[in-house]
């Protein structure tokens, strides 16, 4: 699931991109639909975190818990946040990005309290992921040995702060929610007639396609306009509880190798490929723009954004990624270890 979240924010972003930058006209009442699409894909990634992130709270240490969150995530958060602060700081690519503070708020993950700007594109969910990683496990923590008393209680109001004023974060508690209860759930499941099952779980994921792809968003505020976005996170958990069977057509989809692999590399490719596709769009938009048809120049754009930009992830990943991660916590993150 976690390969397929990856693709639905990979391609949303290269295709509004090259809309937004490139051809207004390419993209129409579809450029709408494939935001929506977007950042529900983020949303799936808040849900799967909280789904495995509250079992390694459970069976980890302090230690273990934060030396693994840290090695899986911050190297490669580092190498792109840097990079973007000297890019900018000599080219001046965003005004408002400049500057330490900015740096520093960043590299702290504070940038959510001091509204700041996540400087690297697309890292404003990490920030997001690496306070959820800290108040679950310090959550979890003192409901199991009650230790750790005044983390929290820091941790159950941050908790309590993000899911009132950042109501995207309810998908990452729902994860919780499900990984609580998925023993008891998964028996439920597999006792269910696998016809049944797949017809249930084809219509959630026809009903979550459509409410997602018409906009709509869970908000705690409940108006008209957005009265279909209370079905969505229900939907979701009710897709993710069928995807516990993997016995049915979607979870053996979702199992096959090349999902797993992009799923493998979903970090890397998910802060990697704004660069690529900007790197992809300069090249369409000084040599072929104009030269031939805008459909034939959008399709070559497209297989030369997904090409470099799995090139370069590959190359990141395995070289960069997963070198330090192996090195530092002798694990490989491409072996199925848990994150």
């Amino acid at each position: 699931m976690r390969g397929i979240a990856s693709l639905m924010v990979f391609f949303t972003h290269i295709i509004n991109g090259y809309v937004i930058h490139v051809d207004s006209g390419i993209g129409g009442a579809w450029s709408k639909v494939l935001s929506n699409i977007g950042v529900f894909g983020v949303e799936i990634f808040f849900f799967l975190s909280g789904f495995v992130i509250y079992k390694a709270s459970l069976r980890s240490s302090v230690k273990s818990f934060f030396m693994h969150r840290f090695w899986r995530i911050y190297p490669l958060f580092l190498l792109f946040t840097l990079f973007y602060f000297i890019s900018n700081e000599l080219f001046v690519i965003d005004e408002n990005k400049l500057g330490y503070v900015n740096l520093i708020s960043n590299l702290l993950f504070l940038d959510l309290f001091l509204s700041t700007k996540s400087l690297t594109p697309n890292a404003w969910s990490l920030t997001f992921e690496v306070w959820y990683y800290i108040v679950t496990f310090f959550i979890v923590s003192y409901l199991n040995s009650k230790k750790h008393y005044v983390l929290f209680l820091f941790s159950l109001a941050i908790s309590i702060y993000l899911l009132l004023f950042y109501p995207i974060s309810m998908y990452f508690a729902l994860g919780v929610a499900l990984s609580i209860c998925d023993k008891r759930v998964k028996s439920k499941v597999l006792s269910i007639n696998l016809y049944l099952l797949n017809f249930v779980q084809l219509s959630l994921l026809i009903f979550l396609v459509f409410f997602v792809s018409t906009g709509n968003k869970f908000s705690w505020v409940l108006t008209f306009d957005n009265l279909y976005g209370l079905f969505i996170p229900v939907l979701l958990f009710s897709f993710m509880v069928t995807l516990l069977s993997s016995k049915t057509l979607i979870s053996r989809f979702l199992s096959l190798k090349q999902f797993v692999f992009f799923g493998n590399i979903s970090f890397a490719l998910y802060l990697l490929h704004p660069y690529s596709y900007l790197i992809s769009r300069n090249i369409i938009s000084k040599y072929l723009v104009g030269a031939t048809s805008n459909v034939m120049v959008f399709l070559f754009y497209l297989v030369l954004t997904s090409v470099l930009t799995l090139i370069l992830t590959m190359i990141i990943s395995k070289y960069f990624e997963n070198v330090v991660y192996n090195k530092m916590t002798n694990k490989n993150i491409y072996l199925g270890v848990r994150k």
